[in-house]
């Protein structure tokens, strides 16, 4: 088919991804995100850091790291911005010196009962038109992908 109609039809829409229906949804979701946090002079990466140090407190760098999914480098760049807007500090790991812990300041803690509620307002936004049972199903197929994903 001289007029590419044929390769055009035998090609999958991008819809039909799952892979590039999450991608997308998570760039709409950090989108609605950063619209609620940049008030507050914080970027996404920032974000992420702090919700893990609201929930456990006291992580190396590395571990922090880790469970956000980001490189050191650039966990590097944003714990400098936390420390600089005086949300975190950091101290010599007592075990290893080379190693830093990741703490919260009174004010980072402070910050963290404020803007908690962001995400259950970002969890009511994703699933503002699913019922119960549907967002239980979503959750539990989120997690079975997720688990299968990192065997």
């Amino acid at each position: 088919m001289a007029d590419g109609a044929g390769a055009k039809a035998r090609t999958s829409p991008l819809e039909g991804s799952i892979g590039y229906l999450i991608r997308d949804t998570q760039r709409l979701i950090a989108r609605r995100l950063q619209e609620k946090i940049e008030r507050y002079g914080l970027g996404l990466g920032q974000w992420y850091m702090l919700r893990v140090l609201w929930v456990e407190d006291g992580l190396t760098q590395r571990e922090l790291s880790t469970r956000i999914g980001t490189g050191e480098p650039s966990a590097v760049l944003a714990l400098n911005g936390l420390q600089d807007m005086g949300l975190i500090r950091r101290t010599a790991d007592p075990n290893d010196g080379r190693r830093n812990i990741i703490r919260l300041t009174p004010a980072g803690r402070r910050l963290g009962v404020k803007l908690t509620p962001i995400v259950d307002e970002m969890n009511e936004a994703i699933c503002a038109d699913l019922n119960a049972k549907e967002r239980a199903t979503l959750r539990a197929l989120v997690l079975r992908v997720r688990t299968t994903l990192a065997r």
